[in-house]
């Protein structure tokens, strides 16, 4: 053993203290005067300089004792040419806050002193990530390359943040926000952001921190619709092979229209070309007369009646009556909920549907979809499920509420208007059945012998077997109030009229309005 030093059994000397382990901190080396190399330079430093503190804080040393300087990081050739042309000052007196200010201006400059084409550069280069399930990582890399994008071209000056005491400060602000909200993906978030900023949300235009808070509230909404969407992804592919697969055609039911045989007018063995030619043209003009019927007018008022929510995602204004007889959405409003909800099933239609614009002009639809419609009332919130919708091809930003969804609802006007036009005061009207009459006898009964045979041949005519006619008929006619050969109202029930009196007592009583759900306001709420 030595005198001085105490040795462990492998004849290592045994350290009184324990040694500092130190990571060799580089300071970066600027090597070129180049603006993008200069930005990357001043990126790096700051990353030293802060390395370098934090080690001075765990260690006790001094800063300024273990820093590297500024002009010892700096390549002599490019700090004697820096001293000579751009400081204009001999190189033993310049200092490291000389460097540091002529580096910084540089980078907060633009290059060679050129405005760029600022939208078409972000458009270019800015694009969120939507494969990015993590939405606060989306939105947060989001706004980092959007920095990133600024520091890199020097656009500190112009959509830069600063001080709020600086000159220009609101006006920079508000075009950074504006580029951020332009450039958002997918479609209905920017769509929804935009609407928001411009009738709720005004304080989001010149305050970058309030959006960030306001797109990744609601790219958490859509995010979780998405995945709920993907979860019925497998039930929804199975629809949408169901729909496309192409069902065979059958005979034609009315016949050939020459020889009026079993079969189509181009299997005709007998029909000439002329002949052809002329049954076609004259099947067109019948078809055109059934199609009158389901033409759709879009009539545009100035003011809408309030605002529509489709599948819990996209809100666009709505037209209740407007004359149209199936609702109509939007190409454009389409596609962006398509790239939001995936699993939409879009339906081609065998027969184009003509819808009559405002203008005069004709548009075919050939497509249909089911949507869920939630309507704002003055009243409150009405929901729709699987409302049959067309397809508009081309660009629009409102819905229109057809006639079918209307009825759905309870609401016709036609038969409202007719009803106002028959109807009599009470005074003046006459009871057809005064009470205590009996019913009128020798009403004539209806047979329905003649519509189940005529039902059941159009389902043999349709593929069904022939063995189960005798059955079909029998069950038809033992039940034939559950079927009918035509749609429409049922006829006036053969009853007794009914005469409602108020006693000599009563007290005419208002309810007060229906409490809503507090689960279902709180759902609202959230949504």
């Amino acid at each position: 053993m030595s005198g001085r030093y105490a040795v462990d059994s492998d004849g290592d000397v045994e350290m009184s203290i324990p040694q500092p382990i130190f990571e060799v901190i580089r300071p970066p080396e600027l090597s070129s005067w180049e603006h993008a190399a200069l930005i990357e330079w001043d990126r790096e430093w700051q990353r030293y300089v802060e390395k370098i503190r934090h080690r001075c804080s765990t260690t006790g040393e001094t800063f300024e004792n273990v820093v590297a300087t500024v002009k010892g990081s700096v390549k002599p050739k490019t700090l004697k040419n820096m001293a000579t042309y751009v400081l204009k000052k001999p190189v033993a007196s310049v200092t490291d806050g000389d460097i540091m200010t002529a580096v910084q201006a540089r980078c907060r400059t633009l290059k060679n002193e050129f405005v760029p084409d600022v939208t078409s550069l972000f458009r270019q280069k800015l694009k969120m990530d939507l494969t990015v399930d993590d939405c606060d990582a989306r939105v947060f890399r989001y706004y980092e390359d959007f920095n990133g994008i600024v520091e890199d071209n020097g656009l500190q000056g112009l959509i830069g943040t600063g001080s709020e005491s600086e000159d220009g400060y609101k006006s920079r602000l508000k075009a950074r926000c504006r580029l951020l909200v332009k450039n958002l993906q997918p479609p209905v978030l920017k769509a929804q952001i935009s609407r928001l900023i411009d009738l709720e949300r005004r304080d989001c235009k010149s305050d970058d921190v309030s959006l960030f808070d306001l797109i990744l509230k609601h790219a958490k909404v859509q995010q979780r619709f998405h995945r709920m969407s993907q979860d019925y992804a497998t039930r929804g592919d199975s629809r949408l092979a169901k729909s496309e697969r192409k069902p065979q055609r059958a005979d034609s039911i009315k016949g050939c229209l020459v020889c009026k045989g079993p079969h189509w007018l181009k299997d005709c063995p007998t029909a000439t070309g002329a002949q052809r030619e002329e049954a076609q043209r004259k099947f067109r003009e019948a078809k055109e007369q059934r199609l009158s019927a389901l033409r759709s007018k879009s009539a545009r008022y100035a003011t809408p009646a309030g605002t529509v929510r489709v599948n819990g995602l996209l809100e666009m204004p709505y037209i209740p009556d407007t004359g149209a007889d199936k609702s109509i959405v939007p190409q454009n409003i389409m596609d962006s909920l398509l790239a939001v909800q995936p699993t939409l099933v879009v339906t081609p239609l065998n027969t184009q549907v003509e819808a009559e614009m405002a203008d005069g002009r004709k548009v075919f639809c050939d497509k249909e979809i089911l949507l869920n419609l939630e309507l704002s009332t003055v009243a409150g919130m009405v929901s729709m499920r699987s409302v049959p919708c067309l397809i508009l091809p081309g660009d629009g930003d409102e819905f229109l509420l057809g006639r079918d969804a209307l009825k759905e609802l309870g609401i016709d006007v036609e038969r409202q208007l007719a009803q106002l036009a028959g109807q009599t005061t009470l005074a003046t009207d006459v009871d057809e059945f005064p009470v205590g009459d009996a019913l009128p006898e020798g009403q004539e009964v209806h047979t329905v012998d003649d519509d189940a045979k005529q039902l059941v041949a159009q389902a043999v005519a349709n593929g069904m077997p022939a063995q189960y006619v005798a059955a079909v008929r029998r069950i038809l006619a033992d039940f034939p109030d559950v079927w009918r050969t035509t749609i429409g109202p049922d006829p006036p029930a053969l009853v007794e009229p009914l005469r409602v009196t108020l006693q000599v007592d009563a007290v005419p009583h208002r309810s007060p309005p229906r409490q809503q759900c507090i689960s279902l306001g709180e759902c609202r709420g959230a949504g």
